[in-house]
């Protein structure tokens, strides 16, 4: 009988790794997408553009999130917690704008402190937000959450 039971959760945990494998690897294919908006418009406007690199990280940043939402609600994450499309967008643009603050700060100690590039600060930032950003926005947004069963 316990053999039975461990079969059961163990072939469930592999099917829920499986999907959690599966989407996060499309979350990283849409994030790629997105980085590389987000990137060649960052070069652009700070190195064509004589923006600040403040100033380009925001707005490439920005256009590179709207992609990345259009992208993961249509290719990533089949549940969504929310039904509403503009309060999804505005929890996710929230999220997003959480990852802008850490990207900047990050920016602001590679390219002030450091002396390092923008590219390389960037680089830097990319990785710490990839991971906060999508735990996050699965957790608040592309999770829906089950009540567990009553016990008798």
């Amino acid at each position: 009988m316990a053999s039975r039971l461990e079969d059961t959760i163990r072939r469930f945990g592999d099917r829920r790794l499986a999907l959690l494998s599966k989407e996060f690897l499309a979350y990283l294919g849409v994030s790629v997408a997105a980085l590389a908006l987000d990137a060649a418009l960052l070069y652009g406007l700070t190195k064509a553009g004589h923006l600040g690199y403040l100033t380009s990280s925001t707005i490439s940043y920005s256009c590179g999130a709207v992609l990345h939402y259009l992208l993961s609600v249509r290719f990533v994450f089949g549940e969504r917690r929310v039904s509403s499309g503009k309060v999804e967008f505005a929890i996710y643009s929230l999220v997003g704008a959480f990852g802008l603050l850490v990207t900047q700060m990050v920016l602001k100690l590679s390219v002030d402190v450091l002396g390092l590039n923008v590219m390389v600060g960037k680089a830097a930032a990319v990785g710490l937000s990839f991971v906060m950003n999508y735990g996050l926005r699965r957790v608040l947004l592309f999770t829906v959450f089950r009540p567990a069963p009553a016990k008798a």
